[in-house]
């Protein structure tokens, strides 16, 4: 998906996921993509699996900037995984730049995409979003 982020809360310890997969008809969020503010007026990206930890990126981001948000779930090693890019790759990153394998569930179908927004959510507009099995299919560039 491309993500602008205009504002998020600092006071979420966690901060606030809007966008993750799921298993059609379960409470099974996984991949869930964390905003927050990091008290200095800058952005961060997180990532946490099902009941796990939020997981926050050491980098900060700006606000008011486009950026190309991947998750993923590997289902062969059971774990999320997040890239947060300023430009598109014709090939899939080598480390993203988040990696979570933290609550212990081996998922064998996430089905559902969702988008979630409440009142503590950021202010973010969400566009261009695709759901492929693969990077060629995702982004297309080959």
């Amino acid at each position: 998906a491309l993500v602008n982020v205009s504002g998020a809360a600092s006071t979420v310890t966690n901060g606030d996921y809007f966008m993750h997969f799921k298993s059609q008809g379960e409470f099974d969020f996984t991949s869930r993509v964390i905003l927050k503010d990091d008290g200095a007026g800058n952005l961060i990206f997180g990532l946490r699996e099902g009941g796990g930890d939020s997981q926050l990126t050491e980098a900060v981001y700006a606000y008011n900037t486009t950026y190309l948000v991947v998750m993923t779930y590997d289902f062969d090693n059971s774990k999320s995984e997040l890239h947060v890019l300023t430009s598109v790759p014709t090939t899939e990153p080598s480390t993203p730049t988040l990696e979570v394998n933290d609550d212990g569930t081996n998922r064998t179908i996430l089905d559902e995409f969702a988008i979630r927004g409440d009142s503590d959510n950021p202010t973010i507009a969400i566009d261009g979003i695709r759901v492929a099995l693969d990077w060629d299919s995702l982004i297309g560039a080959n």
